[in-house]
């Protein structure tokens, strides 16, 4: 996360939160539905949390969601990692709108 001037973090109660790493100022938290010990993407200002069973990227600067993308046939998602701008999850998947990448057989 060295390109982020933020702390982004989760709790046990079920938040997702960023703050300002200059003031310490809380920028936004939002509810995420699940309890979250699992890694955390930050990549072109989207924060992408996975709680299993969704994959879910939100704006940096709001916390708006920016777009969820379902297991449904993958079953579980893994931790999230960005790697030569590719976000990968188990499979890849596109930044928005979400598009799956799946790889050929």
């Amino acid at each position: 996360m060295t390109d982020c001037p933020y702390l982004v973090y989760t709790d046990y109660r079920k938040n997702l939160t960023v703050r300002d790493t200059a003031t310490g100022r809380q920028r936004w938290t939002r509810k995420i539905g699940s309890f979250n010990s699992r890694r955390i993407a930050v990549h072109e200002g989207l924060v992408i949390v996975t709680d299993a069973e969704r994959l879910r990227a939100f704006a940096v600067a709001d916390g708006a969601e920016r777009w969820t993308l379902k297991a449904g046939d993958f079953s579980r998602f893994r931790d999230p990692e960005v790697i030569d701008g590719v976000l990968y999850a188990r499979k890849a998947a596109d930044r928005p709108p979400g598009r799956v990448n799946r790889p050929r057989r």
